[in-house]
């Protein structure tokens, strides 16, 4: 279901143009949670996801409004320097 404004009207937002997209239509349509998945992934960049993730599984028993970014497990942080020497 996608979101609409007040006048019915679909909820679009612009993506960034790369080098790479070109003249291609980068808009987003944004949709309400209704549905959770549990995933896998491999690397976030900012606030996204830096591959495509992994489809784990369907979760039947959770809301979609208590799922959050924060829930994520975080990486042990390292310095490369230290690990090195």
């Amino acid at each position: 279901m996608a979101l609409r404004d007040d006048a019915g009207e679909t909820v679009r937002g612009e993506r960034e143009r790369t080098r790479f997209s070109g003249s291609r239509d980068r808009s987003v349509v944004s949709l309400d949670p209704v549905a959770v998945v549990e995933v896998t992934y491999d690397q976030m960049e900012g606030a996204g996801f830096r591959h495509p993730v992994q489809v784990h599984r369907w979760r039947p028993d959770r809301e979609a409004a208590s799922c959050t970014f924060e829930q994520r497990e975080r990486p042990v942080a390292y310095y490369l320097s230290r690990v090195l020497g």
